[in-house]
């Protein structure tokens, strides 16, 4: 197994171009910005690869969000429905494409309304996301939380051929093919966290392993975790950390929907006639989901974030400029949102951010979204890896999505990647846990717990993976093994980067359970502690 690059170029900080006089502000990062590191492909990924995510789908017109199920998939992301995540509830909202439209159409008089979703990014509302400094440098403030991540998906373009995706060393770079593929960069200055993703870059999932055919490279427009782990936890009962929203859909709207005539008359009753809505593709909008007394339905559109809110008073000055990716956090007084624009759009960086509650009242007058900048100077950007040339992206991100536990919150669906240090011999194991309801009948419910192996590395030796899980936990963490009372599961033959395992644990009645993963050198031998992980979940 290779060794993590940790080392590479530092890009010369972009200077914002078309984007500089619609108040997207460049601030120059920390003399002392540490460095930054990449896990290469093949080697350990990240805590999402067994989690269930929706992505938007680009198709003429628009779709609805597609959601890939948690654990191993051989299908691909598909649509929301009943059949597939229970019957809807306040805590279980209809995602599906004629719900969301429904939304969309509320209150406007027969014969106008769209026959189309024309989303162009979208989120839910719950991406907890770190304050943003009210100074000059808006770099992220890690001290009200434990860890945080970002994860992204890139566009596909057709000149990769001669200009490769990601810049050299990165994730992105070492990738058979970046466009679609969910990576992660987990914030320098975060805790809990197992220190090998601390400051790096990893790879979460592959459109393969997302379930998309081998030739198929999905144009995706849009990325939230918080959808899938929603639609798997119907009862809302396990996922205070991934969804904390579940009565919001946040999104933009995409140019070429805006620009369709089917959606004239639509547009004009909106604007000029109905809510007096402005529609636009820099403008973030906001349906609820919401019990009226006799369904729960989704509202009908407002605005949540206006484009000069955004990008400042002069932002029509742009005509090019379009959201394609956003990652929305509104709650309890927070106002956060990190987006990204398309290349056309000019943007000084392909992450920027606006943090309306830090900035209200603040002595330094910002306007509009700026880049985002993380604890210790770092552009996010530049630690995903974004390729850059003559101080302009060549890499559009066009899916985005943030992580943060914040200081004592766990959760019961997603287990947190920490580690054993006794136990730790070489490179690190990925262990990604999800933890999903599964239909059942109500006398005797159980939850699917799935979980993947990452980072193996083991090719022709080939050999086992024992997985040891208990519930109830023992009383005191971390514990080495063996534990009288826990299970153990063999993961036979690992050829492969990934390997993935599902068991079944009693979903009637709450618990708590940690794994630990520890590799063995050869089937049918007593243990060998090559390499170990643990995921721990607690306070479902």
């Amino acid at each position: 197994m290779k060794t993590p690059t940790t080392e590479r170029a530092r890009l010369p900080f972009r200077t914002p171009t078309a984007l500089a006089s619609l108040g997207v502000l460049s601030l120059a990062p920390l003399a002392t910005a540490a460095p930054q590191g990449h896990w290469q492909a093949g080697e350990l990924r990240g805590m999402y690869s067994a989690f269930p995510v929706a992505v938007l789908e680009l198709e003429p017109g628009g779709v609805a969000p597609m959601i890939r199920e948690s654990g191993e998939v051989t299908a691909a992301p598909s649509p929301w429905s009943s059949a597939r995540f229970s019957a809807p509830t306040l805590d279980n909202p209809d995602f599906s494409p004629a719900a969301l439209l429904a939304g969309l159409n509320r209150g406007v008089p027969s014969g106008l309304e769209t026959a189309s979703l024309g989303f162009g990014s979208f989120s839910t509302g719950g991406d907890v996301t770190p304050t943003i400094a009210p100074n000059a440098l808006g770099a992220q403030l890690m001290l009200d939380s434990n860890w945080y991540s970002l994860s992204c998906t890139i566009a596909e373009r057709s000149n990769a051929g001669s200009l490769p995706y990601g810049a050299p060393g990165t994730t992105l770079r070492s990738l058979d093919s970046a466009p679609g593929a969910v990576i992660s960069h987990y914030e320098i200055g975060s805790t809990g966290i197992s220190p090998s993703l601390i400051g790096m870059t990893a790879l979460e999932q592959t459109t393969e392993h997302m379930g998309f055919a081998s030739a198929t490279i999905p144009q995706l427009a849009g990325l939230d975790w918080a959808m899938g782990t929603i639609a798997s936890d119907p009862q809302g009962g396990r996922s205070s950390l991934f969804a904390p929203v579940r009565d919001s859909v946040y999104f933009s709207l995409s140019k070429d929907w805006l620009a369709d005539p089917a959606n004239a008359n639509y547009r004009t009753y909106q604007e000029y006639n109905g809510l007096l809505l402005v529609f636009d593709a820099a403008t973030v909008y906001r349906m609820t989901w919401e019990d009226t007394g006799t369904s729960i339905e989704w509202s009908a559109p407002e605005v949540a974030y206006s484009a000069a809110t955004l990008f400042g008073p002069n932002w029509s000055n742009n005509t090019d400029l379009e959201l394609d990716a956003l990652s929305v956090y509104r709650r309890g007084g927070a106002s956060r949102v990190v987006l990204s624009t398309t290349l056309a759009s000019g943007s000084a960086d392909q992450v920027l951010a606006y943090d309306e509650a830090a900035w209200a009242g603040s002595s330094t007058p910002y306007v509009g979204a700026r880049p985002l900048i993380d604890s210790a100077g770092n552009l996010f950007s530049d630690n995903l890896g974004i390729h850059m040339q003559a101080g302009v992206a060549v890499d559009e991100v066009n899916g985005l999505c943030g992580k943060d536990p914040e200081i004592g919150l766990f959760d019961g669906a997603g287990g947190t990647a920490t580690i054993h240090a006794p136990l730790v011999i070489g490179p690190p194991l990925g262990l990604s846990v999800f933890r999903a309801m599964a239909q059942s009948p109500a006398s005797t419910p159980i939850d699917l717990m799935h979980i993947e192996v990452t980072g193996l590395g083991f090719d022709s030796l080939g050999g086992v993976v024992e997985i040891a899980f208990g519930f109830p936990p023992p009383t005191s963490l971390p514990i080495s093994l063996p534990v009288t009372g826990w299970n153990s599961l063999a993961i036979l033959s690992i050829t492969e980067e990934a390997e993935s395992t599902l068991i079944t644990v009693p979903g009637d009645l709450p618990f708590q359970w940690e794994l630990q993963l520890v590799a063995i050198s050869a089937p049918n031998s007593d243990p060998s502690f090559i390499r170990s992980s643990w995921v721990t979940a607690i306070n479902y």
